[in-house]
């Protein structure tokens, strides 16, 4: 009896579900692929975006000393080589002589006078032994054997003092070369002591003042680039993709004095893979600034707001584009198919590209002996 009441049930649920499934309509194909494509021309709004600075610099010297001269101050413009000042140097100016002096010393050394007088003596040592040599053999008993030996002693040693001398030279060659490395690294030490802009820029700050000690490494001034600033921005993961991001143009527009809007063209240059503690994550655009009467319209520190225009965004799979929808490992359903799950009332199952995550069903278990047996 209990069993014919559960199949009685089974068979009534299954039929009203027939029936919903026959309402189910097919999502059209067309509206299906405009929702895996993105809106690339429909423009993005970015609000409270951040100017901040590309290109800065503090500038320092690897040498100590007192500054001697400060050609710059607050405001002013610079280029990349040019001195902006001097710290004193007569230190480094007599270590300067002191290394010219010595590579005079080591090139007088570097003669090969002595090379060319051991050559000749041992010509003049070789002759007279040929001619002791000859006169023996003419004479015998014409020259002593004391003599003999000293003659041939003579040669061998005018041979050796070749060799050495041609050594010296060698050395005194060296010598040469370190003389003038150390008289290089005491001109690059007299460098050191003048700062050099190294970009084109703006000096902002100041640090030091003529007379002040500057330890190494210590910042002397700071410089910035204002022609290109970076715009920094943080976006929901749950609203904008990256591949929506990135490479597109953007247009920065800035509140100014009194309400007045400017608009500054730029691109997406940057965009972070990792979430920030926010829940978002950062992007940044770069955009050319412009001046006015001298002056810089977009200034670091500003809020702004960012539009960024269409562009270049790709197709996404429908189940990463609808937020009310769901990923599911299983097996797609067709129109007229139908799953069960634990405790719950029989529902038709739509098509795959519109099935909402309540319709997801598990399979139903049989029925044994006449009870529903969940998993």
């Amino acid at each position: 009896m209990l069993r014919s009441i559960w199949l009685s049930a089974w068979c009534i649920h299954a039929g009203c579900a027939l029936l919903v499934a026959q309402d189910v309509s097919v999502q059209p194909a067309d509206q299906s692929t405009a929702a895996t494509t993105t809106a690339s021309a429909q423009p993005i709004q970015l609000e409270h975006c951040l100017v901040s600075l590309i290109h800065t610099v503090e500038l320092s010297t690897p040498v100590a000393g007192t500054i001697d001269d400060l050609h710059i101050k607050s405001g002013s413009v610079v280029v990349a080589g040019q001195p902006l000042a001097r710290l004193d140097d007569r230190s480094a100016v007599m270590r300067q002589r002191v290394a010219e002096a010595r590579l005079r010393e080591a090139g007088l050394a570097a003669s090969d006078v002595d090379v060319r007088v051991a050559h000749t003596a041992a010509r003049l040592a070789r002759l007279a032994l040929s001619a002791a040599g000859n006169a023996e053999t003419q004479t015998r008993g014409a020259v002593a054997g004391n003599e003999m030996r000293r003659l041939e002693n003579d040669a061998q040693r005018t041979t050796l003092a070749i060799e050495r001398s041609e050594r010296d030279l060698a050395l005194t060659h060296q010598t040469l070369e370190v003389r003038t490395t150390e008289l290089d690294a005491t001109s690059l030490e007299l460098e050191l002591h003048t700062l050099l802009a190294s970009m084109n820029g703006h000096v902002v700050d100041v640090y030091k003042h003529s007379g002040e000690w500057l330890a190494v490494g210590e910042p002397l001034l700071r410089v910035v680039r204002l022609d290109r600033l970076r715009i920094e921005a943080f976006v929901d993961p749950t609203e904008l993709g990256p591949q929506e991001i990135t490479g597109r143009q953007v247009r920065v527009t800035a509140v100014l004095e009194r309400g007045r809007v400017e608009e500054f063209p730029g691109e997406v240059t940057f965009v972070r893979s990792i979430i920030d503690t926010n829940g978002q994550y950062r992007i940044q655009a770069e955009v050319a600034n412009r001046q006015e009467a001298g002056h810089w319209l977009l200034r670091p520190g500003l809020l702004v707001s960012m539009t960024l225009h269409g562009g270049g965004l790709e197709s996404v799979e429908p189940q990463t584009r609808l937020h009310e929808q769901q990923r599911s490992d299983r097996p797609l359903l067709g129109k007229s198919q139908i799953r069960f799950t634990q405790g719950s009332t029989l529902r038709a199952v739509r098509p795959a590209a519109a099935i909402p995550h309540w319709t997801q069903w598990r399979p139903m278990q049989p029925f044994r002996n006449g009870i529903w047996r969940p998993e």
